[in-house]
């Protein structure tokens, strides 16, 4: 899951269904040494994460955004959204 992706080889994870599963994770947790290996293993895998590829994906994908707004079909769709929102309005509040 999203958990895993995110924290790699850096947290202990569990399926969270097992009662056993989860003392045997909060026991092997509390060792000094594991706590020092995990903290170690997070700060390594952080270092692959970088706000520039994102922050240049965000921007590409705003600049399309831009772009398609501006392109007719996307203009009629608004404008019928906005007739259909007005109408939506006049129902509620009268």
């Amino acid at each position: 899951g999203s958990l895993v992706e995110a924290a790699g080889d850096a947290a202990w994870t569990i399926e969270g269904t097992s009662i056993g599963e989860m003392a045997e994770a909060l026991t092997h947790l509390q060792d000094k040494d594991v706590q020092a290996d995990l903290r170690a293993r997070g700060l390594a895998h952080a270092q692959g994460f970088r706000w520039e590829p994102m922050a240049h994906l965000l921007h590409h994908l705003l600049q399309q955004a831009v772009e398609q707004a501006a392109t007719p079909p996307t203009q009629s769709f608004l404008a019928d959204w906005q007739r259909l929102r007005r109408l939506q309005a006049d129902v509620d509040y009268h």
